[in-house]
């Protein structure tokens, strides 16, 4: 089994390096990508990923205030949430919009794959 994920950062490279680092992992597929909290919402609906990663701090919209509309549109869809700053609040609102998981950007690979494959039950 493939789990399909969409990627949304509003920084090109970081997408692009996720999804090389991803896609040599056996089981996980990169299916699409979004760079904004507006524009992640439809790519969602119409792929019905497994997982999301989602940015926390985007332009326009941030992952939490899409957070809602991204459940309505995939509830099935696991949302793992990534930023670059961590703080206890941030973590907390982020759950209480309903992420299925939480990273800092600069976990380890490692550690990414693991909260992947555990959110998308592989």
């Amino acid at each position: 089994m493939s789990c399909r994920i969409v990627i949304c950062d509003d920084q090109p490279a970081f997408r692009q390096l996720m999804t090389l680092v991803l896609g040599l992992e056996n089981g996980l597929e990169v299916v699409g990508e979004a760079a904004d909290g507006h524009a992640v919402v439809g790519v969602v609906a119409d792929l019905e990923p497994d997982v999301l990663l989602l940015d926390i701090a985007m332009p326009l919209r941030d992952g939490i205030a899409a957070l809602p509309e991204i459940k309505r549109a995939a509830p099935h869809t696991s949302v793992v949430m990534l930023t670059a700053f961590v703080s206890e609040t941030t973590r907390s609102r982020a759950l209480a919009a309903g992420a299925d998981g939480f990273l800092e950007k600069g976990a380890d690979v490692e550690d990414l794959v693991a909260q992947i494959r555990e959110v998308c039950g592989a």
